[in-house]
């Protein structure tokens, strides 16, 4: 028969296990998922979803991001990327004849501060991933990426934009000042 000692022994080992377990599992959260640390996912443990592809809160857009303009249009496909160095490189290619043409320049810093900055207050991390006007046909649809310390903010427009995606949208066009394929839809 077991005593009252191992009883109670028993009973405070179990408790305790349990009381492990919940503030384990249950508090505790997943330990197969992407944390936020430093301003960058990281894996933690192994988890099964891919990498996040929206900007880690508490990244820092200002260190060394790339900022790319995508405009495609019913026969033009164009792409703007404006580097952290004030380079910029532009190709755009016909999509009935396949010919491409590609250019580069430079900006100061000041001006790749000021696109930055503008990125950072304009709410351009706070839309929606996609935009889409159903009721224009064949609207010129409009990507713009932001790629910083391994995260990446991709929103996509075609037709009517919000105002924070058209304000860096005309930086991009501004700033490089070289054509722009745009049909004005």
């Amino acid at each position: 028969m077991i005593n009252k000692k191992n009883a109670i022994i028993a009973i405070v080992i179990i408790a305790v296990a349990f009381a492990w377990l919940f503030l384990r599992f249950i508090i505790g959260g997943d330990e197969d998922t992407w944390i936020c640390e430093n301003g960058s996912w990281v894996a933690h443990g192994h988890p099964n979803a891919v990498k996040p592809t929206e900007l880690c809160p508490g990244a820092d857009i200002s260190n060394n991001p790339s900022v790319k303009l995508e405009t495609i249009t019913p026969v033009l496909r164009a792409t703007t990327i404006i580097k952290e160095d004030g380079a910029v490189d532009y190709e755009r290619l016909d999509l009935n004849s396949r010919e491409k043409v590609t250019n580069s320049a430079i900006i100061t810093q000041d001006d790749y501060s000021a696109l930055v900055g503008m990125i950072n207050e304009s709410g351009f991390y706070d839309l929606e991933n996609e935009y889409t006007d159903a009721s224009i046909l064949n609207a010129d649809a409009y990507t713009i990426t932001v790629t910083t310390k391994g995260n990446i903010e991709i929103v996509t427009c075609s037709g009517t934009c919000p105002e924070a995606f058209n304000t860096i949208k005309n930086k991009i066009e501004e700033l490089y000042d070289g054509e722009i394929i745009n049909n004005g839809v």
